[in-house]
């Protein structure tokens, strides 16, 4: 075979090659969370912030998991679903605080059995990082940073949109 054809055909396979990681996210889906898992679990698993830990009980988690287990099966969060459960709340190491939990959302990429996005509501006296409301959710409900990204371009160009918190 002549050289001229060997690398013809070696730069289609590339291409090809190309597109097809490109098309299918392997990048992006796959190696970019191998790096990053490995990175967090090298800066001690929570790179500087401190740890916020919300406890139910065992009781109240499984009616949350069978929630939304009946909400993927419908294809959305009914209301019904949108039960509070008491809760204790601890940010920092500090004490408990009383606060109550439900499922938060009305789509189902919030029914995840795994992490179910959470809205979280304190007491009246109490909040955290001056908080008295907000909700526990997968990145990938909001795009990862994309989202804050979009938002902080539209307010650069003076077009209206909800504040964003940083």
């Amino acid at each position: 075979m002549r050289p001229a054809i060997k690398y013809s055909l070696l730069v289609v396979v590339g291409l090809t090659l190309g597109i097809l990681i490109q098309r299918y996210g392997i990048v992006g889906n796959y190696i970019k969370p191998l790096f990053k898992r490995a990175q967090h679990a090298a800066q001690g698993g929570n790179a500087g912030f401190p740890k916020l830990s919300v406890t139910l009980k065992e009781k109240d988690w499984n009616t949350i998991l069978a929630f939304t287990d009946s909400a993927r099966m419908q294809g959305m969060i009914a209301d019904k679903y949108k039960t509070e459960f008491a809760a204790k709340a601890t940010y920092a190491d500090d004490k408990d605080a009383d606060c109550k939990v439900r499922l938060k959302g009305d789509w189902t990429d919030h029914a995840m059995r795994e992490k179910p996005s959470l809205r979280v509501t304190m007491g009246d006296s109490v909040s955290i990082m001056g908080m008295q409301r907000f909700s526990l959710q997968h990145p990938r409900n909001r795009n990862y940073i994309y989202e804050w990204l979009y938002l902080e371009a539209m307010h650069d160009e003076d077009i209206l949109a909800p504040a964003t918190c940083l």
